[in-house]
């Protein structure tokens, strides 16, 4: 498939997609820039703007992406900003490790996709089309991406709405590709909304609310020593005396998921059994309370801890 066939075979005539075009640095000391054009389908100039992509692609570092979804208009500088998407028009995966464990996972929970993008030798980009582009609560979206995305460990966490892809026909430019022309097969297969969310829901990681204010105050009035009248906190007596210890690897993802615990948890248990092989489930929760605190855990998730504890270490397998 061309490049301008996919573009029009992805996008209708009334959507507004944006064209990336990341320039690689030539020295270690200089860093990646790209640039952003916003265009249509109808768009007069998109044959010529592909040319001009076409000739970077060739004769400079430069490789060329498309978003996945589509974008409101914009007039002024161009952002490819989540803030600024239209419609989720397909759930995705990016594949570039152990291919050939993930590849078969993800199609024997979704079947083939629409349209399976070559990015490099043995590596894959994924995309299940919607038969309508999404246009509800795009956090929601996320957040169910986000829990098959972790249920396939380890596959690329890609969760932001703004994302952009390989777009096929171009060369890419990364070192040790040795400028592998970027290829799409296609598949006259798509997905509601609806279908998608009844493959997705079950993975989902459990986002616990914010507790009011109201409540906080009356949990803080209590002894932490009381959790055992919580449901299901008496399961856990034995983590009791466990204070808080300073993980530089908790801390790390932390960071990087920009204070989200429960994702954090999740990586961090990850983390424990595939990179340190740890496969005992108490040694697992035992580090898991050293690195959150017994008292943060059970302030947090005493109403559900044996759920969440549960949740937790399914869902890292």
């Amino acid at each position: 498939m061309r490049i301008e066939q996919f573009l029009r075979d992805y996008f209708t005539e009334d959507e507004h997609f944006i064209i990336a075009l990341k320039t690689l640095p030539a020295t270690k000391d200089k860093k990646a820039y790209t640039t952003h054009k916003l265009l249509t389908i109808k768009d007069p100039n998109l044959s010529k703007f592909l040319g001009h992509c076409y000739y970077k692609n060739r004769d400079e570092a430069t490789d060329i992406y498309f978003t996945l979804n589509s974008y409101q208009e914009q007039t002024t500088k161009i952002q490819r900003v989540e803030s600024l998407v239209n419609g989720v028009k397909s759930f995705y995966f990016d594949i570039d490790k152990e291919v050939e464990l993930i590849y078969p996972k993800i199609i024997k929970l979704f079947g083939k996709p629409t349209y399976k993008i070559t990015t490099s030798e043995g590596k894959y980009q994924l995309i299940y089309k919607f038969d309508k582009p999404f246009k509800g609560d795009f956090t929601y979206f996320k957040q169910l991406l986000k829990g098959v995305v972790y249920h396939l460990h380890p596959l690329d966490k890609l969760f932001d709405i703004a994302r952009i892809f390989r777009l096929t026909g171009f060369r890419n430019k990364k070192p040790n590709n040795n400028d592998f022309l970027v290829s799409v097969e296609k598949q006259e297969s798509y997905y509601t909304f609806e279908q998608f969310e009844h493959i997705a829901k079950p993975f989902m990681l459990v986002e616990n609310k914010p507790i009011k204010k109201s409540a906080q105050t009356l949990l803080k009035s209590k002894s932490i020593k009381n959790a055992a009248h919580y449901s299901d906190g008496a399961k856990f007596e034995e983590y009791k005396g466990i204070t808080k210890k300073v993980n530089k690897k908790y801390n790390e993802l932390l960071v990087k998921y920009k204070n989200d615990k429960s994702t954090t948890d999740l990586a961090f248990v990850k983390w424990l059994r595939y990179s340190k092989m740890i496969e005992d489930e108490e040694t697992l929760t035992l580090k898991l309370f050293e690195a959150r605190g017994y008292e943060n855990l059970m302030q947090k998730h005493g109403y559900q801890i044996e759920y969440y504890i549960r949740n937790i270490l399914e869902k890292s397998t």
